[in-house]
């Protein structure tokens, strides 16, 4: 069984949907969760409790992931609450779909700063502390249309093209102490998902079905499972891209 007993991990945008169900699973492996958001600090909460209710350990911590300032602060409220760090998962980011040639500044930066800046800030917290100690994981959330792009998504495709390609950057520049992983979800099964590609309508789910081999939506428990394993598992690997998508990409 995968045990994470005794390890501190940090999941950005953990009060909801994929990185809830991570925390979730991280801490249900024995880990002691810094469960992150910035907007959402009841849900937050909510997920905190949950973790407690069923005998784990977890904190709620919250911060703009693109503030320099308040990332530098969260990482010193994790030195000061549990004095390492062995896992980040770098899961936080908003999006903005929108056709290329109606798409504002704003719209770029707003992606931008979640998807891509978010993760260099936190990975470099991160890294510097890992590495001082010797060991650690850093496993950040990729998109396939960081490789083929879609339409209506150019800012949310090049952020994540960047995150995919700053995954084996550090991948090569921390080994061998660290290990740097890309996981790549598919359409998943959560509220974000199904609203902004509509997928609570019947027929528009049964067309998006239809492209994915294994037939289904991953859940979010699905995800959760693949970053527990690149977590506490997945030997001799780095700077690889993990494809969980039913098939619906095959890299």
């Amino acid at each position: 069984m995968l045990d994470l007993t005794g390890r501190v991990a940090l999941v950005t945008g953990s009060s909801r949907g994929i990185g809830r169900a991570i925390a979730e699973r991280y801490a249900a492996a024995g880990a002691r969760v810094i469960v992150h958001c910035d907007q959402s600090r009841d849900d937050a909460r909510e997920v905190v409790r949950g973790i407690a209710e069923r005998g784990g350990e977890a904190m709620a911590l919250f911060a703009d992931v693109a503030d320099p300032g308040q990332v530098r602060d969260l990482f010193e409220d994790i030195d000061a609450g549990y004095g390492r760090l062995d896992v980040l998962v770098n899961c936080a980011g908003r999006n903005r779909d929108r056709p290329f040639l109606e798409m504002t500044d704003d719209d770029f930066r707003v992606t931008y700063d979640s998807q891509l800046r978010g993760t260099i800030l936190c990975s470099q917290n991160a890294a510097r502390r890992m590495l001082a100690q010797g060991s650690g994981s850093i496993i950040n959330i990729g998109a396939a249309t960081g490789l083929r792009g879609r339409k209506n998504g150019a800012n949310y495709c090049v952020a994540k093209a960047g995150v995919m390609v700053l995954t084996k950057v550090m991948a090569q520049e921390f080994a061998p102490t660290l290990r740097v992983h890309c996981l790549v979800p598919g359409y998943t099964e959560t509220d974000e998902v199904l609203d902004r590609f509509s997928l609570r309508d019947p027929e528009r789910l049964a067309s998006h079905v239809s492209g994915i081999p294994l037939g289904k939506l991953a859940s979010p428990g699905d995800i959760a499972d693949w970053a527990l394993w690149l977590a506490a598992g997945a030997p001799h690997a780095t700077g690889q891209y993990w494809f969980v998508n039913g098939g619906a990409y095959m890299g």
